[in-house]
């Protein structure tokens, strides 16, 4: 079963189930591979990114600057606030479909600061 997940009103196409990583209460971090047949796909969502630099504050909360979007995180019924994509968003094609497939792995942290 497909989880939906939804980045900034942009939806990952085909996302794997992945367990978040929390550290003390306060830091998310989540990787989606995802796989698609429209590279459009990927290029959507790559205008959502950008250079990104993550900080640990004292007391466990974590501080992201980005040139990038920061945006809501959907998944499934489940929302993050002030999430932003953790570069590089990694993008291949699937060997032997003529360009007719990609995957491409993206990371999300959340802002709780």
């Amino acid at each position: 079963m497909t989880i939906s997940v939804i980045f900034d009103n942009v939806t990952l196409t085909n996302p794997s189930p992945q367990k978040p990583k929390v550290t003390y209460t306060e830091v998310f971090e989540i990787v989606f591979d995802c796989l698609t047949n429209s590279y459009t796909d990927i290029t959507n969502i790559q205008a959502k990114a950008g250079i990104a630099n993550k900080n640990t504050l004292v007391g466990g909360k974590t501080h992201i600057q980005t040139t990038g979007t920061k945006g809501s995180l959907v998944i499934g019924s489940t929302t993050y606030t002030n999430c932003v994509i953790m570069e590089p968003i990694q993008v291949e094609e699937v060997e032997g479909t003529g360009a007719a497939w990609w995957t491409y792995r993206i990371s999300f942290a959340q802002d709780t600061s």
